[in-house]
């Protein structure tokens, strides 16, 4: 009786909760982060005093729209994975 109840804690419940906690929170915003940063860098090397002075904020903005588009696609097809892997463990 318990491994049952574990299972269903794996399971994941609610489809857009799962999408947007894991697509678009957990993948997503890190990413246009990450994204923001590597392109200051590469477009500003070692001079760090620029990396927040220029427009950087309107970048950063449609760097966050695009990978949270892109997050929630990640989210939804993992989400695909996931119910076809419990699928077959439970055939």
């Amino acid at each position: 009786m318990a491994t049952k109840s574990r299972k269903k804690k794996k399971q994941p419940r609610n489809k857009m909760q799962f999408i947007f906690r894991h697509g678009v929170i957990g993948w997503g915003i890190p990413s246009a982060i990450l994204f923001t940063l590597l392109m200051q860098f590469f477009e500003y090397g070692d001079n760090y005093q620029q990396y927040f002075s220029g427009n950087w904020i309107s970048s950063f903005f449609i760097y966050l729209i695009t990978f949270m588009l892109v997050g929630a696609l990640y989210g939804l097809s993992v989400w695909h994975i996931r119910r076809a892997n419990i699928k077959k463990k439970q055939s």
